[in-house]
Order: structure tokens, then sequence, then C-alpha cells
């Protein structure tokens, strides 16, 4: 059985589901009684429909997840994490790809970059990020499979993102809360909710790091380059 292929469809589905019961829940279906009995009755046909509509929900859920998570995560959540988290600086980590030429050009295309940072320097651990998993999946590939499992685990924390968004009006409207509590949470849950996604990428450069320090394929001892700048430019195939 191909296990990756099957946790694509689990990406999709759960998430569709879950969105499809919170707007049924929303809608008021959930209390009412002849909703419940429908779905208890529902046969062979019905329920391939009902998982099919899920399923088609939750591709475009990722769609739209990826569209506003990727790109927040790498101008915000991301660098920041991975600057304070990781415990190798920028600069110590450059060294070791310099043979690497999409890390050249993917180095050089950010170096310009301000995003929310100054002079775009946080945003370059974008680079190493995609940087090492490339190398896990090309000079390690039988130690792949533990990062391509947290790498899915990441995705479904960015495709279940609207439906936490949604969860407070699901769980205040069965208690009864005003708008502006359910509000209030919603915002909260905003900034949660990308900050668990960039935590999820944490532990995917985390386990793809030691990957490479157990390989061989990093030295945990190298000398940093010297400057953000002077390594843009040693980076240049």
């Amino acid at each position: 059985m191909d296990w990756e292929k099957l946790n694509l469809h689990v990406e999709n589905l759960i998430p569709g589901m879950v969105l499809t019961v919170e707007v049924a829940g929303i809608a008021g279906w959930l209390s009412s009684d002849r909703f419940s009995g429908t779905i208890t009755k529902l046969g062979g046909v019905e329920g391939i429909f009902l998982v099919s509509m899920s399923y088609s929900v939750g591709v475009l859920l990722a769609v739209v997840s990826r569209l506003i998570l990727d790109s927040t995560s790498e101008r915000v959540a991301r660098p920041w994490l991975f600057e304070n988290f990781v415990h190798r600086g920028r600069n110590a980590l450059h060294s070791s790809f310099d043979s690497d030429p999409d890390y050249g050009d993917d180095w050089k295309a950010t170096e310009s970059r301000t995003c929310c940072w100054p002079k775009g320097e946080l945003q370059k651990w974008n680079c190493l990020y995609r940087a090492v998993l490339r190398m896990v999946r090309d000079r390690a590939p039988k130690k792949y499979h533990e990062v391509s499992r947290r790498r899915t685990q990441g995705r479904l924390v960015r495709n279940l993102f609207v439906p936490l968004l949604l969860s407070p009006w699901v769980v205040g409207g069965l208690a009864g809360c005003a708008i502006i509590v359910k509000t209030l949470c919603t915002i909260a849950l905003i900034p949660a909710g990308l900050f668990l996604y960039a935590y999820a990428e944490l532990n995917n450069m985390a386990e793809a790091l030691d990957i490479c320090f157990s390989a061989g394929l990093i030295k945990r001892q190298g000398p940093a380059a010297s400057s953000p700048s002077a390594a843009g430019s040693s980076a240049t195939p």
C-alpha cells in the first residue's frame, strides 16, 4: 500500500468532514431531529456522496489554507521560531549547502526581501528549511519517511486552519454565547493556528537536521559564514 497517497487522501478527507459538520452546526442542523435521523438512515449511495462531498471540500480547504498559512508563515512565524529555537545559526548552516544549486538560487532570490523583518535576514531561514529537506530526501532517502510523516502532520494542521476558526461559532452557538464572544475567540485563534503550523514546521526542521547530523551530511561543528551578504555571494553556483 502506498502510504503517502493514503496520507494525502486523509489530509483532504478529515478537514472536509470536520468543516461539513461545522457548517451543519452553524446552520442549526445538528440540533435538528430530522437531520440526525437522516444521517443515521444514510444508505450506501448517500454515504458515498457525503464522503465525496467532504473530500472535495477538503481539497478546496487545502488550497485556501496553503494560500493563507504558507505565505504568512514564511514571512512571520516560521523565521522567528527558527531563529530562536533551531540550535544552529543561519550562517553556520549556510556553508553546508554550497554545492546545492537550488539553494544558491533560492538564497539570491530572498536576499532583497524585507517582509516584516529588517533587511529580510530571518527570511533566509526559508532557504535553509527547503535545503535541509532536500538534503534528507536526496541523500538519506531511507530516513526520509520520518520527515515525511511529520510533514504530513503539518499539512493536516494547516488544512484544519479554517475549521479551527469556525469552531467558536459551532461551540458558541450550541452554548448560546454572544456574537462578540465568538468573534473574539475567532480572532484569538488566528495567531494560535499560525504558530501551531509554524511549530509543526519547526519539528520538521529539527528532525531533518538530526538526520543530517547523524548521517554526517552536515558537520556538527563547522565554520559560520562571515556575513549574510558574503554567504549569499559564495552560494552562487
